[in-house]
Order: C-alpha cells, then structure tokens, then sequence
C-alpha cells in the first residue's frame, strides 16, 4: 500500500500515513504498531506534513487553520 503521506515527528522521524478517514483521524504506521490519531492531535504535537496527496494535504491545512482560530480566541482571554 502507497502511503497517502509522511508525518514528520519534531525527532525528525518520518511515519508513513495509511489511511485517512472523513472525520480527520489518521492511520500512521509507527515503528512497531500501526495507529489512529487525528490530524488536530498531529499539529498540537508538532508534527509535520510532507509528501502527502492533495485530500490530505487539504485536510491539514483546515486543522491547522481551525487550530490557529482556537489558539487565538484562547490568547484572548
């Protein structure tokens, strides 16, 4: 199976994506088991995005924009 994209840990280790569903969870194969997150839990963690297929990569950049709104009414207070 071609992965859909490389997430990138803030280690620099690269854990291919095999799957992503319409609620924005992500299957990554790590190092010795395969699991489930969701693209929002990826960037509070620093992770980043490369390689990825244009679905994904949209995906992504709605996240982080939905993060970067909650991020900034949380600023506010």
């Amino acid at each position: 199976m071609q992965p859909l994209g490389m997430l990138i840990r803030p280690t620099g280790n690269r854990l291919p994506i095999l799957q992503m569903r319409t609620d924005g969870t992500i299957e990554v194969q790590g190092a010795y088991v395969t699991f489930e997150t969701s693209i929002g839990a990826a960037l509070r963690s620093g992770y980043r995005l490369e390689d990825a297929t244009l679905e994904l990569r949209k995906a992504w950049e709605m996240a982080r924009e939905r993060l970067n709104q909650q991020q900034g009414i949380c600023h506010a207070y």
